[in-house]
């Protein structure tokens, strides 16, 4: 089977979980791969205990007061989560990555055969400048394949992010979309 490896790069709320949802909708047998649910599964119960909240939750509220917390527990712990990530993802052909981050992540990511999209969301920028100085790095490396404009409501961008797939699906899988819009 070819591999068909998508993965979003953006600033912190820009709908890069959604994309992820909306590709996993589109193609049977895709696999979601992120490094922060590693980070998540291993700062989880650190974080009820401290805090009242779960690494997981999806309360915006919430998930601003843990941010930090779990942006220095990646950083710290980065080549653990990194090797489980790569360890997953390299058997697997058919996988999603709702957050690539920095430039060595997104360049392997590229190097076996993924693409990258930028989600840009209107009055939506970074939360730190390393979010903002590794963006940068990933652009001027010329390692992101398209921008996509969550400029809409979120039907209208799980529709785009849907469509793009669907295409990706025709030229790399061979796949094509029925009457009814599913990849056969």
């Amino acid at each position: 089977m070819n591999k068909l490896w998508i993965a979003f790069h953006g600033y912190g709320r820009v709908g890069k979980d959604t994309a992820g949802n909306a590709v996993i909708a589109a193609v049977p047998g895709m696999k979601r791969v992120a490094m922060g649910d590693y980070i998540k599964a291993d700062t989880d119960a650190v974080l009820q205990e401290y805090t009242g909240i779960s690494a997981w939750t999806d309360d915006p509220v919430g998930k601003e007061q843990i941010r930090g917390f779990l942006v220095q527990a990646g950083y710290h712990r980065y080549p653990k989560y990194w090797q489980q990530m790569t360890e997953k993802a390299q058997h697997e052909p058919l996988l999603v990555n709702t957050r690539i981050f920095r430039l060595e992540e997104c360049q392997w990511w590229v190097d076996n055969g993924g693409v990258i999209f930028e989600i840009v969301r209107p009055n939506c920028g970074p939360k730190d400048p390393k979010e903002h100085e590794e963006l940068l790095a990933v652009r001027e490396a010329g390692l992101i394949t398209a921008a996509v404009f969550n400029d809409g409501t979120v039907p209208e961008f799980e529709r785009k992010i849907t469509n793009l797939t669907r295409g990706l699906a025709a030229v790399k899988l061979g796949l094509t979309t029925t009457a009814e819009g599913v990849l056969v």
